[in-house]
């Protein structure tokens, strides 16, 4: 195995996949440079020139700007596709900063305007588009392997901004960093011109339905208001996203006013005097004079803990030296925390969201935050200040990826709106609140409490955030139900039992089965819901699982034979629970004796080597007496999961059967017995050596797949040349289970060619092979009709299925099928009027 396959198995990804990752991960990468740069250079310069309590107005006035442009935006692009409004964003933040440095850097004030109006409106707006824009190029399965990759993007480029500010922060004047702003930006356009001919999109399948109730239009921000007031989980969510800001707004405050009195520039008391407060003493204070009286009255704040109080002299501060030494602070602290969120992004994020659920992971952040609030209240430092952010970054990732997946849990059609409406509405309009909050603060509360009111006022909006997770984590199920409970097969309905298959919802279980048992469910459904009964593993469901083991389309029994073997401890239970052991042993071979279908007979063995019981063995050895050859073979392949050496006496005899699969497969059975391996290359041997046989042949290469007979790869090599196709595909199959990923291009190829017979045979002969392998042939399958799809139909962003033959749209369902792609077939079903 290769290095390049090695590490792409390491990172759960296809080499199809790897140069649209790359895109987006440097697309990401870059505009998180420049937003480090960017706000941590006004943040230094506001600081700076007008002190730090005017550091609120920046906040209110990015907030107001952005809702502007969130307006502006949602009605250009009406009229222009997001690829050139990218483009247009990126020349048009880039202009206006060269701009501001060229001409206006000598005028501190027109500077910080012109930065901050590009900073809010073009390049606060180009975050939601990019964000558009790259899951345009993943379909939902391929963005659940990428997504993670991707969002390493963002702690990386917080540590490139981070040392980017700490090396040249005392090198190069604070505005000169809009420079380097714009120049990370810019670089975003050789990215997509670069990775053009090496990407496509995703071309989403649209039914009339779809295109009469205009999902093709843009999303607008009015439509995400309304679908917030209807929807009750939305609005819960909302209210959470308003909290999330307000408590950021007001950290962020604090943490800046920590980091800049810990440099010895500011303290806690300065925002009163800064904002000539009449009778904050009984007259007006000059900054020289504060800082005498401050230290004369020994009244300075704990906040010099990590530096000394040499800051508060009689000398005159200089202010060079402070915007540079609050940008260099300000930078360190951003590696740090960037390094930390690297650290859980890596480690921790996608594992707590597994194990918790979508809003139990959501509540970690606000939990912790309270923790760290609280400890700021008794000791208000420069060091809990700190803690207090650090803690605040790390859980951030951990709290996106759980947000992010909760919009699943809403219809396709409205997901995209209501997201636009959140980042572009709601989160500025929280930052808005908090900083309005802060400003009032400042102008009504005596400076002695002002930074206990500040921390008991986060303490309040984390409390409320966390009521409100506990509020929306009931609707989160309550919306799930409702679209479980829709008539017929509709994408919501698919989507809302997935997410009911997920950790953190009550009665999810019960949910699912009363819906399995006591409604006339299409078969498709009610696979669905036996696969998250699967995930589930919930004793409690057995019974409807048995159940449907009797249903009468095949496909069901299959689906629910699966979620029986899914159960890992399975065995382990029947040990206490006789009723159960017997009725599914029963029900077992009962349906093994009376149905006609090898798949479901060979999916009950699987079942039975998941119970481990005396009994099982009794019926399975008195099966191997009784059925038909290629039964055999499944019960010896299952017997050969039980790792007893003393199944060897029961099998040993069938290697020298005359049928060729009962002869390999009880190889394999015994292949893990070192004693039996000479008499097994010889069983083996004369397999491959039958050249007159064609099924010979084909059982050995079998053979060499499930045992990795690496000393016979250069013959599986040569079976893969093959001119007869059936040999080249087993032979290509058998490397693949070796691990030689360049036979993945072989395969996909007879998947999508024109045999369909063939195609379909292969692929449900790849189920049972190993799950990184599968995913990277389905990864790289599904890139290639894409591919096949844009070179029939042209690189469309929507195909309007409509305007396709008949012809066409059976290659499509045929396409879709391989992938399993629910979404897509139902829409063809729909449009074909199945």
């Amino acid at each position: 195995m290769s290095k390049n396959t090695v590490l792409l198995k390491v990172l759960n990804i296809s080499r199809h996949e790897v140069g649209r990752i790359l895109e987006a991960w440097f697309i990401r990468l870059c505009y998180h440079v420049a937003f480090v740069v960017g706000w941590t250079m006004l943040t230094a310069m506001v600081v700076n020139e007008f002190g730090i309590g005017h550091l609120p107005y920046l906040y209110v006035a990015n907030g107001l700007l952005m809702i502007c442009g969130s307006f502006v935006y949602a009605k250009v692009m009406m009229i222009m596709k997001r690829k050139t409004l990218i483009i247009l964003s990126v020349l048009m933040s880039s202009i206006m900063l060269f701009i501001s440095g060229l001409f206006f850097s000598e005028h501190t004030v027109l500077f910080i305007i012109l930065a901050l109006a590009t900073f809010s409106f073009f390049t606060g707006q180009l975050y939601i588009l990019l964000l558009g824009f790259i899951e345009e190029l993943f379909s939902p399965n391929e963005n659940e392997r990428a997504n993670p990759i991707i969002e390493t993007s963002e702690p990386i480029g917080g540590i490139m901004g981070g040392v980017l500010l700490v090396v040249l922060a005392r090198v190069i004047p604070v505005y000169s960093f809009a420079y380097f702003w714009a120049g990370f930006l810019v670089v975003i356009i050789p990215i997509m011109i670069f990775f053009y001919r090496k990407r496509h999109g995703v071309i989403k399948l649209v039914a009339k339905s779809e295109e009469e109730d205009g999902f093709l239009d843009a999303n607008t921000l009015g439509r995400g208001f309304h679908h917030m007031k209807t929807i009750p989980f939305v609005k819960g969510l909302a209210l959470v996203v308003l909290c999330h800001w307000i408590f950021v707004s007001m950290l962020n405050f604090q943490y800046t006013k920590a980091l800049d009195a810990s440099l010895g520039h500011g303290n806690s008391h300065e925002v009163a005097v800064e904002h000539d407060v009449p009778g904050a003493h009984g007259e007006e204070y000059s900054k020289e004079e504060e800082h005498v009286s401050i230290v004369d009255d020994h009244k300075a704040p704990e906040l010099h803990d990590a530096a000394p109080l040499d800051g508060y002299t009689t000398e005159p501060v200089n202010t060079e030296s402070h915007v540079e030494a609050l940008t260099h602070g300000l930078g360190t602290l951003h590696i740090i925390f960037s390094m930390m969120m690297l650290l859980v992004q890596l480690l921790f994020s996608s594992r707590v969201v597994e194990k918790f659920g979508v809003v139990n992971s959501m509540k970690f952040l606000p939990g912790v935050s309270l923790a760290s609030a609280v400890g700021m209240l008794f000791s208000f430092t420069f060091a809990t200040a700190v803690i207090a952010k650090a803690a605040y970054e790390m859980l951030l990732v951990i709290y996106n990826n759980a947000y992010h997946n909760s919009y699943y849990a809403i219809s396709e059609k409205l997901r995209e709106q209501i997201r636009e409406f959140m980042e572009g509405m709601i989160r500025p309009v929280g930052v808005i609140i908090g900083t309005v909050a802060l400003i009032v603060y400042q102008v009504t509360i005596p400076y002695e409490i002002l930074d206990n009111v500040i921390i008991i006022s986060m303490i309040v909006v984390l409390g409320v955030m966390i009521g409100l997770l506990f509020y929306i984590k009931t609707r989160y199920t309550l919306l799930a139900k409702k679209n479980t409970d829709l008539s017929g097969e509709k994408e919501e309905k698919l989507a809302a039992i997935e997410i009911l298959s997920q950790q953190g919802h009550t009665d999810a279980s019960d949910i699912l089965t009363k819906n399995l048992i006591f409604k006339k469910e299409s078969p498709r459904t009610k696979q669905k819901i036996l696969a998250s009964l699967a995930r589930l593993r919930d004793v409690s469901a057995l019974p409807e699982i048995l159940e449907c083991v009797e249903d009468a389309s095949e496909e069901v029994q299959v689906s629910a034979l699966r979620a029986l073997a899914s159960f890992k401890n399975l065995g382990q239970k029947f040990y206490t629970q006789a009723f159960a052991k017997f009725r599914v042993v029963n029900t077992l071979t009962s349906l093994f004796k009376k149905t006609a279908s090898r798949k479901v007979k060979s999916e009950i063995i699987q079942v039975f080597a998941k119970i481990h019981h005396g009994d099982v063995v009794q019926f399975l050895l008195e099966m191997l007496q009784n059925e038909e050859d290629e039964i055999k073979a499944d019960i010896i392949e299952i017997i050969g999961m039980f790792d007893d050496i003393n199944a060897a006496h029961y099998i040993e005899q069938y290697l020298s059967a005359a049928h060729p699969m009962l002869k390999a497969n009880t190889i394999i059975a015994l292949w893990q017995f070192k004693k039996y391996r000479l008499k097994l290359l010889v069983s083996l041997m004369s397999l491959l050596d039958d050249a007159d046989d064609k099924d010979h042949i084909l059982a050995g290469i079998h053979v060499l797949g499930e045992v990795r007979a690496v000393q016979e790869l250069q013959k599986l090599q040569e079976y893969a040349t093959s001119e007869d196709e059936d040999v080249r595909m087993h032979a290509l199959v058998a490397l693949a289970k070796m691990g030689e990923l360049d036979v993945i291009d072989g395969l996909v190829e007879i998947l999508i060619g024109d045999n369909r017979e063939r195609a379909c045979y292969l692929a449900g002969y790849l189920e049972d092979m190993n799950e990184y392998i599968l995913k990277t042939i389905e990864a790289a399958l599904e890139n290639r009709i894409y591919e096949k799809i844009g070179a029939k139909h042209g690189k469309l962003r929507n195909l309007l299925l409509v305007k396709l033959s008949k012809v066409d749209l059976e290659e499509l369902v045929h396409y879709f099928s391989l992938v399993k792609h629910e979404k897509n077939l139902m829409k063809l079903a729909k449009t074909m009027g199945v």
